[in-house]
């Protein structure tokens, strides 16, 4: 009885069921992937953006500051309308998707790589 009940647990999972997904799966997929592009592109965006601040810009302090701001809020827009040109329902549109999606990621790489490449170039670990 046991060894009949072990062979049917190693049958059970080689059988896999295939379904269609729905349309409404699909979409939800869809805007999940929209989402997750978003995200990324924005943590990239804050690592690339504190890495020129610092580097090419030699910013530092308030001007620091106000070049974040102004990236933090402007380039979403960018990103989204001209870059990745997400369709967005014109019913439930709100601008506030665009600014809250992975604001915390965009922050988060900004300051890690603006002030990993400050100390580097303050203390001159690397010439840059």
């Amino acid at each position: 009885m046991a060894r009949r009940i072990r062979n049917k647990s190693k049958l059970a999972g080689k059988y896999v069921v295939k379904r269609k997904k729905t349309k409404v799966e699909l979409e939800k997929d869809a805007i999940t992937r929209q989402k997750e592009l978003f995200y990324w592109g924005k943590a990239i965006t804050g690592a690339i953006a504190g890495f020129l601040g610092v580097t090419l810009f030699r910013l530092v302090g308030w001007w620091m500051l106000l070049y974040m701001i102004l990236v933090w809020f402007g380039f979403p827009w960018i990103l989204s309308f001209g870059f990745f040109r997400f369709q967005y329902d014109k019913d439930n549109w709100s601008w506030k998707e665009i600014l809250k999606e992975g604001a915390g990621i965009f922050f988060l790489t900004f300051m890690l790589v603006s002030t990993i490449f400050h100390t580097i170039m303050y203390y001159h670990i690397f010439p840059l």
